[in-house]
């Protein structure tokens, strides 16, 4: 039979008594917080939190920015997907083209994240904006063209590409003029939003 070390027992004893003494809080540097316990003390780091946009600077960078991403309730996994989009009485407008996985999900109804985000070059300063709400399409015929009217002014005003009329399904030598409400295109427009948060740079 193997011989017990007293000492052991002590040592246990004593470790168990410690981890029930209580930690004190000495000090509170910055996010850094310094706690004494009985042989040495334990340093434990609190992340800093980014500051909150306010409504005002979330709809500036909205009214600013022309591209978000939005992402879905995918079956196996999120499916999150680039789109242009056009702000229109507050609301924003998108065309989704009628092929890809993005169709099925908008005819499932579930809530979606648009995402619109804006940066300097080397992350000094940047900003980004999340809206949770539902997706719907524009039935209105009225609504709908001035949605595409609206389109297509702030690509032309902020002279973005034609080539990047691709993503709209359209040979960019045609022009934005092509987005018209005689083309059958899906518009559909982010609705009944239940979150909106923006966080920026320090």
């Amino acid at each position: 039979m193997p011989l017990q070390n007293p000492s052991n027992k002590n040592h246990t004893s004593s470790r168990g008594q410690e981890s029930r003494e209580a930690s004190k809080c000495l000090t509170r540097t910055n996010q850094i917080y310094v706690f004494e316990r009985i042989h040495k003390p334990v340093v434990i780091f609190m992340p800093r939190k980014l500051p909150r946009m306010t409504e005002k600077e979330i709809d500036q960078l909205i009214s600013e920015q022309i591209l978000c991403r939005i992402a879905f309730m995918g079956k196996k996994a999120p499916h999150i997907a680039p789109f242009q989009y056009a702000l229109l009485d507050g609301k924003l407008y998108f065309h989704f083209t009628n092929y890809g996985k993005k169709m099925g999900l908008l005819q499932e109804n579930n809530p979606v994240c648009v995402e619109i985000e804006t940066y300097t070059q080397d992350l000094t300063e940047y900003k980004f904006v999340l809206l949770i709400g539902k997706i719907e399409v524009v039935t209105d015929q009225r609504e709908r063209a001035l949605a595409l009217e609206k389109m297509v002014e702030t690509a032309q005003m902020k002279g973005i590409s034609e080539n990047f009329l691709a993503a709209h399904g359209f040979d960019g030598k045609e022009g934005w003029a092509i987005l018209t409400p005689d083309k059958p295109l899906v518009i559909v427009k982010l609705q009944d939003i239940v979150e909106k948060t923006g966080l920026q740079s320090p």
